[in-house]
């Protein structure tokens, strides 16, 4: 889920989009960018923190798995 989540905002970058709102169903994505973590796959927390950085409005959200 937070490859998919950084894929979006490459996406978005990639579209020249400066306010997004992102959804994920998966709460520890959401929980992470967050909250300090250390984990497997802090890279990609990382990456998603900086890229965040880059736009003038960021929303992200965690969504029921049922909205999928």
């Amino acid at each position: 889920e937070a490859l998919a989540f950084n894929e979006g905002l490459t996406l978005s970058t990639d579209l020249y989009e400066r306010r997004i709102q992102v959804g994920t169903d998966c709460a520890a994505t959401i929980f992470h960018l967050k909250n300090p973590y250390l984990g497997t796959s802090s890279a990609v927390i990382q990456d998603i923190i900086k890229k965040m950085q880059a736009f003038d409005s960021f929303c992200f959200e965690h969504e029921k798995r049922d909205m999928n």
